[in-house]
Order: structure tokens, then C-alpha cells, then sequence
């Protein structure tokens, strides 16, 4: 999809009455949007119609069926949209500028019964912020010492902090995080790919008797642990 495609596809569901889910990470894009389809809309169509981003205070729903449902990041976990009587299309816009990979994937599978799922990236990559995981250490070692992530006196020590595993940890999810915000778009398309969707050219599809392997990705976090461990030591020695 182009971004020309998506407003006509969500066009013709609003005329006709078919109910769909809208996510965008950005508010104003949502917003122009919903107000232009609202202008097309029938009087029973608008009553339908809700928009949630952080200036609105439409209340969630007990019962999603037959709603047409526009949200920015202020739904992006802790909601599940479920369309008991049938499927319903999922429509992502995504341009990276709020919210990274991770949170774009949440915000797209609040839809617990899709059909189908339709998204156009805007996204651009960027370099990362690190190096490598070593660069990393170095970087966040003065704010690390400045924040201390409140992590109580006894448990901190200046002098041995590339021993303590608080400031690894933290390193360790600082890198992954720069990591996924280099190219949000390419990030998000892993993660749906780890959950079991499958993509079939601009759109991806969930199969019903896919499982997501939550074995699979334990042991991917473990081994990205492994590897970075690996460079941080080859980086010492070196």
C-alpha cells in the first residue's frame, strides 16, 4: 500500500459500512484523517466511528463489534480490540517519528480477531547511536553514575562498574533499543514475523494454526546476550 491507497481502502470501508481498525503513530496524520472520512459518512456510520489519541476521551469498549476504531500511541498495550462476530482488517501507518518498533508492533495487534493486516512504513533509517556494544558501555557509563536508575547505595559501585550487573543490563537494552530505532520499519516487520504472521507482498496475513514459538524467542534473547557478552570481551582484550 501507498499512502494514497490506504486513505481510498479505509475510504471504501467507511462508505460501506465495513468495520476496521486504524492505527497511526502519529496524532495530527490520525486526526486529518478521521475528520475527513467523518465528513463523508453517514449519520449511522459516524455513530461509529471513534478516535482515541491523547486530546479525546472517547471510553474504550466493552464490545468492539461493528466500530470503526482510530488510535494513536495512546493505545498501544494493556486494550484488546475483539470483534466477536466476524474478522476485522487492520490498517497500520507508520513514519517513525513517536514510538519504535516495539511499540508500533503493539499498537498493531490490539486486534486480537483480524483477518488481515495493511500497513505503509514512511519510516527512514538512521545510523545508530553506538558502534558497536562496547561504544555503548563507554557512552552510558557517565549517565549511569548520574541516574544510578535508582538502584539503592549498597548495590552500586563506581569502581567496579563494568563488573556490576545493573549497568549491564542497562547497556545491554540501551544497544537493543538504538538498535531497533535505526530502522523502525524493518524492526516492526521482524517482530510480526516472530509471531507467526507471514507476508504475502504489502500484506500480512495471520494463519490461524500458526503458534508463536515463545521458546524460539527466549532463546533469540539469549543468544543476542551471549553474542554481546562475547564482543564486550573481545573489545577488553583487544
Amino acid at each position: 500500500y501507498d499512502k494514497n491507497q490506504l486513505f481510498e481502502k479505509l475510504k471504501y470501508n467507511v462508505l460501506n459500512n465495513i468495520h476496521f481498525s486504524f492505527a497511526s503513530d502519529v496524532k495530527g496524520q490520525l486526526t486529518k484523517w478521521y475528520d475527513l472520512l467523518y465528513s463523508m459518512a453517514s449519520p449511522e456510520v459516524q455513530e461509529k466511528m471513534l478516535l482515541y489519541t491523547k486530546d479525546t476521551t472517547t471510553e474504550l469498549k466493552e464490545n468492539w463489534d461493528g466500530y470503526m476504531i482510530f488510535y494513536s500511541p495512546k493505545i498501544t498495550c494493556g486494550v484488546d480490540i475483539s470483534i466477536v462476530s466476524e474478522n476485522t482488517e487492520q490498517f497500520v501507518y507508520i513514519t517513525g517519528s513517536s514510538v519504535d518498533s516495539i511499540g508500533i508492533y503493539q499498537m498493531s495487534t490490539r486486534t486480537r480477531t483480524m483477518s488481515g493486516m495493511h500497513y505503509i512504513d514512511l519510516s527512514k533509517s538512521k545510523d545508530s547511536e553506538f558502534e558497536n556494544i562496547a561504544d555503548c558501555f563507554q557512552s552510558k557509563e557517565d549517565e549511569f553514575k548520574i541516574n544510578k536508575l535508582g538502584i539503592l547505595p549498597h548495590m552500586f559501585s563506581v569502581d567496579q562498574i563494568e563488573e556490576n550487573v545493573y549497568y549491564r543490563l542497562f547497556c545491554f537494552n540501551e544497544y537493543l533499543f538504538d538498535k531497533h530505532r535505526t530502522n523502525i520499519g524493518h524492526f516492526f516487520e521482524e517482530e510480526l514475523r516472530k509471531a507467526g504472521f507471514k507476508l504475502e507482498d504489502d500484506e500480512y496475513l495471520f494463519e490461524e494454526d500458526d503458534v508463536v514459538d515463545e521458546d524460539g524467542k527466549e532463546e533469540e534473547e539469549k543468544r543476542v546476550i551471549i553474542e554481546l557478552n562475547e564482543e564486550t570481551q573481545r573489545e577488553k582484550d583487544s
